[in-house]
């Protein structure tokens, strides 16, 4: 029994042994890099089922909202008019056909909203845009490519598939206020102000990513990448109130329509990355 034991424990130290010389070997077929980059949004918001009425079943669909004296209007399809920045820690197989990211990014949970309403005495409307364009946010994503298309001479492309998180860290009150105090009515009615509500949601959001990334070559030499992907978010990160405050009638109105955001919509992105490990040889040697 003694000498069975010996012989296990022996085989079980040889086989601990090829396991750590094996997977040394693998790391070592690896290749880490890093990658900076930057994006532009095309952000997807919807309207607050509690703000529809039985006739406005379509959440998703641009929304007309008759407050008294104004009508309020959502916009599905914003498109956020800064770019976003964010940095990547990857890791590519030896052959250079697949790779995976753990990325970090900054985001933003996007809403536009407008009104329009005129005083009583004026036949001209008066056009109020409230263009909000939404909270800042982080974005955390685990990311899987695997190449499609490789033609050294000017492209690769990598299809991509990826899941994360979104992370909101805002803690915020009222904002945006816009004093109007305008008369709407002959018997004293008045619009008092329009603002924005915030409310705070999840903290923390999944989604999941698809998408396409495409490397760009001169002369065999790896330049830029060109990337274009949609997230979708998988519940609630952020809910907004559109206000309208009135006085009617001698009485105090809170006129509100709901919209929200998942975090969802279309990326185009820049980005390049930089191999840190093992560390090229050659300064002709292609980029993977």
């Amino acid at each position: 029994m003694l000498l069975l034991i010996e012989r296990l424990s022996k085989l079980k130290s040889g086989f601990i042994l090829f396991a750590l010389i094996h997977a040394g070997s693998s790391y070592g077929q690896l290749k880490f890099f890093i990658t900076p980059s930057f994006n532009f949004k095309t952000a997807i918001a919807f309207v607050d089922p509690a703000s529809l009425n039985n006739t406005q079943k379509n959440i998703f669909e641009n929304q007309y909202f008759y407050q008294p004296y104004a009508v309020a209007f959502n916009s599905r399809i914003i498109k956020h008019p800064a770019f976003s920045y964010g940095i990547s820690l990857g890791l590519m197989n030896k052959s250079g056909s697949r790779f995976m990211q753990l990325s970090f990014h900054k985001d933003v949970a996007n809403y536009k909203a407008s009104s329009f309403f005129r005083s009583y005495y004026d036949e001209a409307h008066f056009g109020y845009g409230m263009t909000y364009y939404g909270i800042g946010i982080s974005r955390i994503t685990l990311n899987y490519s695997f190449r499609i298309l490789d033609n050294h001479s000017f492209m690769k492309s990598w299809f991509s598939v990826g899941a994360g998180a979104f992370i909101n860290r805002n803690d915020w009150t009222t904002i945006f206020p816009q004093e109007w105090n305008l008369p709407v009515s002959s018997n004293g009615d008045m619009l008092l102000r329009t603002y924005v509500q915030p409310f705070q949601e999840r903290r923390i959001n999944a989604f999941v990513k698809i998408g396409f990334e495409n490397d760009f070559y001169w002369k065999k030499k790896y330049l830029v990448s060109l990337n274009a992907f949609f997230i979708q978010g998988l519940g609630t990160i952020s809910r907004i109130e559109y206000v309208h405050e009135y006085t009617i009638n001698g009485e105090f109105v809170h006129s509100g329509t709901g919209l929200m955001s998942r975090g969802s919509g279309f990326y185009w992105e820049v980005s390049r990355r930089f191999q840190v490990f093992p560390i090229k040889k050659t300064k002709n040697k292609m980029a993977e």
